[in-house]
């Protein structure tokens, strides 16, 4: 257990960090930027159905 509690607690530490450095960069929010991305990963078409892509988003999470 307490390995996982070490890998969370690190993984977390990280993605602040990233957020904070994305932030100062960009000055798009870390879910903004996720929102972003996978917009970009979907193939072109008329339509873009908002519900399917919000499970996608790992800062909705």
């Amino acid at each position: 257990m307490g390995a996982w509690r070490s890998l969370l607690r690190a993984h977390a530490t990280l993605m602040r960090q990233l957020e904070t450095q994305l932030e100062q960069q960009t000055g798009l929010a870390l879910a903004d930027y996720d929102v972003l991305v996978q917009l970009g990963a979907r193939r072109p078409g008329p339509h873009l159905a908002l519900r399917h892509d919000s499970s996608r988003c790992a800062a909705g999470r």
